[in-house]
């Protein structure tokens, strides 16, 4: 597993977690720190447990985790019979030293995040845009090959979108292409990857989606897109193309290739329609290409 791999697995992992591993680390430091001899500099290793409930949970988990360690400084100064009197440095020196840095650090995580989220979205649709979604790709495809997990890529396409452009005009071109980003935005899962791939091309891949799953998710955005074009009386339809991988193909670009032809071949059988397909491993594109 490569360092890129731990890094996406622990950003998966729901916020609270960091938390609750936070605490329990500045209580086992608390605990070393309580049998180690007296004048041992200690105090900056509570940065690490508060370091990580920030970066992975936010400000707040940075401070709750801050907040246990001034609690443990107070229990060890009672324990040890230190001068409780004097809160100097338990609460405006190490607690204001972690606050501090915790506030920096979140600052620092969420500037990081928004130059992220503008380099990978398409600044039209707000869906991401190719970049993002061949990294995200690339990291389910060696998920899928890691536990064996199915997935499915849905492939999209405007049919007839020239003719807006042509009779409407770039602007109206536009509103189609935002109406179509916002639609996918609103009845896709938030572990569905979406993209804008081209002018008119959109990919949704939905993770542990099977066959009959991804048809239900494209069948029915299907049925709300040509819904808000009756609405419009934009003149378009949309052809889709579906492949479920049982087995990861060998790289995003295989990916997007094998879900492009099942497009290809919907409008090739008169557009507005949807092609799906079910890829079970390079042994039988070799027997499929032979019996074509």
């Amino acid at each position: 597993m490569s360092l890129r791999d731990i890094r996406e697995d622990l950003e998966g992992k729901p916020k609270i977690v960091f938390v609750v591993l936070g605490v329990v680390m500045v209580w086992i430091l608390h605990t070393i720190d309580f049998y180690l001899a007296p004048g041992v500099a200690f105090s900056l290793l509570y940065w690490i447990p508060v370091s990580m409930a920030t970066w992975f949970s936010g400000l707040w988990g940075g401070v709750i985790v801050t907040f246990s360690s001034a609690i443990g400084w107070l229990v060890h100064d009672y324990l040890t019979g230190m001068n409780l009197s004097d809160p100097v440095r338990t609460i405006f020196l190490e607690l204001g030293f972690l606050l501090v840095g915790a506030y920096i650090l979140a600052n620092l995580k969420k500037s990081l995040d928004v130059e992220k989220t503008f380099a990978v979205t398409d600044a039209l649709t707000k869906v991401g845009n190719w970049r993002w979604f061949t990294d995200r790709a690339d990291y389910e495809i060696r998920r899928s090959t890691r536990y064996n997990h199915v997935f499915s890529l849905l492939y999209m396409d405007v049919d007839n979108f020239k003719e807006i452009n042509d009779n409407y005009g770039h602007v109206t071109g536009n509103e189609l292409l935002v109406m179509i980003g916002i639609t996918i935005r609103n009845h896709t899962r938030s572990t569905d990857i979406t993209a804008r791939l081209g002018g008119d091309e959109f990919a949704i891949l939905l993770p542990e989606a099977n066959e009959k799953q991804a048809k239900v998710v494209a069948l029915k955005l299907k049925g709300l897109l040509d819904q808000a074009m009756e609405s419009t009386e934009w003149p378009v339809t949309f052809s889709f193309g579906v492949v479920t991988f049982d087995q990861p193909p060998a790289n995003v670009d295989d990916l997007i290739r094998f879900a492009d032809e099942m497009m290809y071949e919907a409008k090739e059988k008169g557009k507005d329609r949807m092609e799906t397909r079910v890829f079970q491993g390079y042994e039988s594109e070799v027997e499929r290409s032979v019996r074509k």
